[in-house]
């Protein structure tokens, strides 16, 4: 069996340690949906950890000139908008969220197909720092940032777009749902299933089901109820509804060594569009 690669999670504790070391940039990666009626922006700015800055890739650091939400921006734009938040190429990014461990890890793959190489996920987020006793700031924030230079170095290979999960679709190579059974199963008015052909499906809820990561054994049973340990060395496509829930798998399943994937951005909000 494979060995847990756990250099991508720091603990509450090691972070209140380096809580104020200069290299570092915590960033609040919290994302509800519409019906959490919940906004993360506005618990940040009411409830963070101290230093934390807020990463909006909902309506900030996305493409704005698609019709499509959550989509990645350009390597471009990307580094221009890191940049002003004092990151540089050098920084060790570490993320959390407020919704166990729902959104944390888009932002980790946002970082890493731009080459980033030290990013870390805070293992049970801020639930975890709270109930630990650990320093909250929970007055309006004063920044005193100092812009850096970033220079994104876009790793292609992590992004899928319509035409890669097509022909992976065709060839039956591996794509991997991250949406509910209901949803994944559901089927439309045209009686057509709702999931690209040949697709698998991994509920996120399975892995993730609270603020606490979940262990080697668990990420692994449920990555065999769907593929085999040999499969975790081929390319693995991870779709969800919008790009968000497939990173969580991508990184489970690269805690487990199934680091050869992709995420297909678009996701089924892009391919119910198209088909």
């Amino acid at each position: 069996m494979l060995m847990m690669n756990s250099n991508f999670l720091v603990s509450c504790e090691w972070l209140k340690d380096n809580l104020y070391n200069e290299n570092i940039c915590i960033l609040d990666a919290s994302f509800f949906l519409k019906n959490d009626k919940r906004d993360g922006f506005f618990e940040w700015n009411s409830k963070r950890i101290p230093t934390s800055l807020y990463f909006d890739f909902n309506k900030k650091i996305k493409e704005h000139n698609s019709l499509l939400p959550n989509m990645l921006p350009s390597p471009e734009y990307f580094s221009e908008q890191v940049g002003l938040m004092g990151i540089s190429n050098n920084t060790h990014i570490i993320i959390y969220d407020n919704c166990d461990f729902f959104s944390a890890p888009r932002v980790w793959w946002m970082f890493k197909i731009m080459g980033h190489q030290k990013i870390s996920i805070l293992d049970e987020g801020l639930k975890g720092w709270i109930e630990l006793g650990y320093p909250i700031e929970e007055s309006p924030p004063h920044l005193n940032i100092v812009p850096a230079q970033y220079n994104a170095s876009f790793q292609s290979n992590l992004l899928a777009n319509y035409d890669d999960v097509m022909s992976a679709s065709m060839n039956k190579d591996l794509i991997i749902d991250a949406r509910s059974p209901d949803r994944f199963n559901a089927q439309s008015n045209n009686n057509r299933v709702d999931h690209i052909p040949h697709s698998k499906n991994l509920y996120y809820r399975n892995l993730v089901k609270s603020n606490e990561f979940p262990s080697h054994k668990n990420i692994y049973k449920n990555f065999m109820n769907v593929i085999t340990p040999e499969q975790l060395n081929e390319h693995i496509i991870y779709t969800c509804g919008s790009g968000v829930t497939a990173c969580i798998l991508a990184f489970c399943g690269y805690c487990i060594g199934a680091e050869n994937f992709s995420i297909y951005d678009g996701s089924w909000s892009e391919w119910s569009q198209i088909n």
